[in-house]
């Protein structure tokens, strides 16, 4: 796979180094951008002579040589990403060699940022990562550990999670190339008077995989997600509370969609007569729940012969393949996740993928893992 490296100026760019080098001993063609700012941590002959050829803005005025190299890459990625790197890119500045490469590039790329705390929860480092998200690109989050003065939330993930992230999405670059997919993720919170809700326990980190995979496929995806859980990368986004609110959110969706993905955790249940007023506390409270609808099998009624519909099942694990086979075709559709429900708020789970001609028994797999092997599925069945 070709990769366009990216480099910025944070004390991290020594890390950058051993991650490019990582990529290229695995076999990944590796052509290397540093900004000034990088150029000052780690020498360029060091990224030449581990990695292979590498630029800096000395090379910014080659013919042409930012197209060039965003045409020969599969996918881009900066790793140290500095808050200014990310300004730049949200805003779609282009005045060196790397932000006018990216530039040329855009999605699918992983961005990486390493910058102090206070740096990265700023506002506007914030609104310029939802802006990076919302395009299409893939920004990690920094974990909290030692930095240049002090510590707290801004070191880069260990490396080996950003080249785990990498290796998985190889087989799917590309796959979904400008199909439009629909994606509900995350939990619905039904209201019990203005202040109290019923919910689920779904982390939405399912769906964040699912997003990050499908801008690696180069999937157009518009996010449907609930309440309190991250952000995927996506072109277009709703954020809803209520099923009956993402049921709405994913009429318009669908409409242009060839795929819709419904991961999301609505609550199977609401209240039948919500209280205008907050309920006082005193005593004991009975309150009268009625079904909700089911969003995945009203939204199949419509469902068009070119669409595909992906669904989930998070079950019991005696006898959790009836069960996943039941509820497909009763909702129609094309694709279902089986899990049992060991794996709710988990990292991993042990998945399965049933289609219309197989049943795919993945075993214990990362979430990231199961969205890259879900693209693959949907990438077949499309095809």
């Amino acid at each position: 796979m070709n990769i366009l490296f990216g480099a910025t100026g944070s004390i991290a760019a020594h890390r950058g180094l051993e991650l490019a080098r990582a990529l290229s001993k695995a076999g990944h063609d590796v052509r290397v951008i540093l900004t000034e700012s990088a150029a000052r941590f780690v020498q360029p002959t060091a990224f030449r002579a581990l990695v292979g050829p590498t630029y800096t803005d000395e090379n910014f005025f080659e013919s042409a040589l930012h197209i060039q190299l965003s045409e020969w890459a599969h996918m881009s990625l900066v790793a140290p990403a500095t808050a200014n790197t990310l300004a730049k890119l949200a805003h779609g500045r282009a005045d060196d060699l790397l932000s006018a490469s990216f530039l040329a590039k855009g999605p699918p790329g992983v961005l990486v940022p390493a910058m102090h705390e206070s740096m990265w929860l700023s506002p506007m480092t914030q609104q310029n990562v939802q802006t990076l998200r919302q395009t299409g690109f893939t920004v990690l989050q920094p974990v909290s550990g030692d930095l240049s003065t002090g510590s707290g939330m801004g070191r880069m993930p260990e490396l080996q999670e950003i080249f785990g992230l990498i290796e998985e999405w190889e087989s799917v670059i590309s796959r979904l190339e400008g199909v439009e997919v629909a994606l509900a993720y995350g939990p619905t919170a039904e209201p019990i008077d203005p202040v109290r809700v019923i919910t689920n326990r779904s982390s939405g980190k399912m769906g964040v995989a699912i997003g990050r995979a499908l801008a690696a496929a180069g999937a157009k995806t518009t996010a449907v997600q609930g309440p309190g859980v991250p952000e995927c990368p996506a072109l277009r986004r709703f954020r809803v509370e209520t099923g009956a609110q993402m049921r709405k959110a994913l009429e318009r969706a669908v409409e242009s969609a060839r795929v819709l993905i419904m991961a999301a955790a609505v609550a199977d249940f609401k209240v039948a007569e919500v209280s205008s007023e907050k309920l006082a506390r005193a005593g004991n409270l009975s309150l009268r729940l009625e079904p909700t609808q089911d969003i995945l099998a009203s939204l199949a009624e419509n469902k068009r012969p070119d669409q595909v519909f992906v669904g989930f099942c998070l079950a019991e694990k005696q006898g959790l393949l009836e069960t996943a086979m039941k509820k497909m075709r009763a909702k129609s559709v094309d694709i279902m996740v089986a899990n049992d429900i060991s794996s709710l708020g988990s990292e991993t789970g042990e998945f399965y993928i049933l289609t219309g001609s197989q049943v795919l028994k993945l075993g214990q797999l990362s979430k990231n893992q199961l969205a890259v092997r879900l693209v693959e599925t949907i990438a077949e069945v499309l095809s």
